[in-house]
């Protein structure tokens, strides 16, 4: 089965981070990523780095793995947009799975945000 590319809305996107708030209630702010200078949603796309493993505990033993984000391609006019692996070390992050049926293997394209002190995964392509 061919894999679809998803895109979320903005709306759709200020509406995860207004349930992600309102379950929180507290803590540090939702980080918003900065595309050549201008502040998105708190949304970050990219793929992995290295394979994330589904853990047996969610609770007490999230697991983790690597991801690039990816930024726009400089200069670009095009629509949709394209998109580059970032390459500055801003752009690499430890991604925190707590979902106990979530795997994915490197490369995979991936969705994450900031909960906390934890970049979570929200979503991983489906192959």
């Amino acid at each position: 089965m061919a894999s679809k590319r998803v895109e979320f809305t903005e709306r759709a996107a200020r509406k995860v981070l207004d349930a992600t708030r309102r379950v929180l209630n507290h803590g540090d702010p939702v980080d918003f990523p900065d595309y050549g200078g201008v502040k998105r949603f708190g949304l970050y796309e990219g793929e992995l780095t290295s394979a994330l493993a589904a853990p047996s505990n969610g609770k007490t033993a999230p697991t983790q793995c690597t991801a690039v984000r990816w930024v726009p391609v400089a200069g670009s006019s095009a629509d949709p947009v394209p998109m580059a692996n970032g390459t500055d070390a801003s752009d690499t992050y430890t991604l925190t799975n707590r979902s106990t049926g979530l795997s994915g293997a490197v490369g995979t394209y991936a969705i994450w945000i900031r909960i906390g002190k934890e970049f979570r995964v929200i979503w991983l392509d489906c192959n």
